[in-house]
């Protein structure tokens, strides 16, 4: 009865540090496999994944104003409308800016967004998105356009601490399943050199 005991707590002591340790060695080395980003080359394109518009946008039009490219793509079923509004406010020319309006998700994105980009042409292009997002959505739009050039410029992220690390951790689990759901593998071919010297996870 004692040795049962003795089995149980240590049993259960050895959950309890999986369960600790794990998540706070996964969200400390989010930084080196999560994020990718690339240095600012002259593009036709700047694409702005959905999601955290507010955070993404003026990133884009920075990247826009240091000439890397003048065109916009927003895409995301939900925030497009939004996202084109903040880059009008910003001085964006309304005929600079294409939408995709119908996409729910990251791969959605991609495989939707991917359809615009080939119909303007595009060889080259610049997606925005925020670090932690940029490793699956690099790998999203290289998946279905693998004849496009893309490379990344990452946001920091600007949640709370709590809520950072739980989207950073949430992360993780999405990378796994669209490698099983859609084969999208995480490890682009080429991947880009990084872009800035800090690590985003302390921003």
């Amino acid at each position: 009865m004692i040795r049962n005991k003795k089995k149980a707590v240590i049993l259960l002591a050895s959950l309890l540090c999986a369960f600790t340790v794990v998540p706070i060695l996964a969200y400390k080395v989010a930084p080196r496999l999560l994020w990718v980003d690339s240095p600012g080359r002259l593009s036709d394109m700047i694409v702005i994944a959905g999601g955290n518009g507010p955070f993404r946008v003026p990133v884009a039009i920075e990247v826009a104003h240091h000439g890397f490219a003048n065109k916009f793509l927003v895409t995301g079923g939900e925030e497009w409308e939004g996202n084109i509004k903040l880059l009008t406010r910003k001085g964006i020319r309304p005929d600079q800016i294409l939408a995709e309006t119908v996409s729910r998700s990251t791969a959605e994105n991609a495989s939707m967004g991917v359809k615009i980009l080939r119909q303007q042409k595009v060889k080259k292009a610049i997606i925005v998105t925020s670090w932690y997002h940029s490793r699956r959505t690099l790998s999203c739009f290289q998946h279905y356009a693998p004849e496009i050039e893309f490379l990344t410029i990452s946001v920091p992220s600007q949640a709370t601490e709590p809520y950072k690390v739980k989207v950073v951790l949430l992360e993780y689990l999405k990378i796994i399943f669209y490698v099983f759901r859609f084969g999208i593998s995480p490890f682009p071919q080429h991947p880009p050199v990084s872009l800035a010297a800090s690590n985003p996870a302390a921003k």
